[in-house]
């Protein structure tokens, strides 16, 4: 009689054994979608199966397309664009919401004296304290970036609907827009989670610190360019600035002249 000699597989081998299946299964996905992409028929087999654009409430449906680029606007902060995002779905937790879905048991703003019920538009446009706030940044907005005759409105700091305004002066006013936007949220946290609250001149100094990191990161971004169009010589000359990241020098300049926005700022907060 013959001895059997199979041995069981272990955990590990059986793992590994599973783990080289699945890669050799996502190499020829790879290889198969590479191979549809040269022929035409991927991109005939993605449009037709195309999820419908989500529509935003308030809007027409033509112009959700336009708001969702809006949203996901390459040139934000990661969590600008979460907010941008949670505003445009109307989910942003405020009381409304969450005592909508069971998660609060009243539905008014949290400021004394205010005694409306606080959805995502009354916290960003409507309330006093937003209004305030608002007044102040469209004055600087339309002297930086945005034509005198244009002024700001409830789709444009809530969906980013630019209108007739120039790509290049939309991106720093959409910037903006969103960290005035952020300073709000803020304070209205604060409010609820540690009964502190933030006056209109701290929500502005919150507002700026947003501002600066868009100036420091557009400044890294500029002397990353100049820097590679420079020779080795130019490019070892650095200097720390105040934001404490290495700049080249002609970078620095130009990102000192690029970004007045950082003087009118500070004029603006003080």
């Amino acid at each position: 009689m013959e001895r059997n000699n199979y041995i069981p597989e272990t955990g590990c081998k059986k793992e590994r054994r599973t783990k080289i299946e699945h890669e050799k299964k996502e190499r020829k996905d790879c290889e198969l979608v590479l191979s549809l992409m040269r022929t035409g028929v991927e991109r005939r087999f993605f449009l037709q199966g195309r999820e419908p654009t989500c529509p935003v409430r308030g809007l027409a449906l033509g112009q959700a397309g336009k708001i969702w680029k809006e949203v996901a606007h390459p040139d934000l902060l990661n969590r600008h664009r979460d907010l941008a995002w949670q505003v445009a779905h109307g989910v942003l937790p405020v009381r409304a919401v969450m005592h909508r879905r069971g998660m609060s048991r009243i539905a008014v703003c949290p400021r004394d004296g205010c005694g409306y019920e606080e959805p995502v538009r009354h916290l960003l446009w409507d309330c006093e304290a937003a209004q305030a706030l608002w007044k102040e940044v469209c004055p600087l907005l339309q002297h930086l970036y945005l034509h005198p005759g244009i002024t700001l409105d409830c789709q444009l700091v809530l969906y980013g609907t630019k209108g007739k305004i120039k790509a290049n002066a939309w991106t720093q006013a959409w910037q903006v827009v969103n960290c005035t936007k952020e300073a709000l949220w803020k304070a209205r946290c604060l409010l609820v989670l540690e009964d502190k609250l933030l006056k209109k001149e701290q929500m502005k100094r919150v507002a700026w610190a947003a501002v600066k990191e868009y100036m420091f990161r557009d400044g890294r971004r500029k002397g990353q360019e100049v820097a590679r169009s420079r020779t080795p010589i130019m490019m070892g000359q650095q200097v720390r600035s105040e934001g404490s990241c290495l700049k080249t020098r002609p970078a620095l300049h130009e990102s000192i002249v690029s970004n007045f926005i950082g003087i009118a700022f500070k004029m603006y907060v003080k």
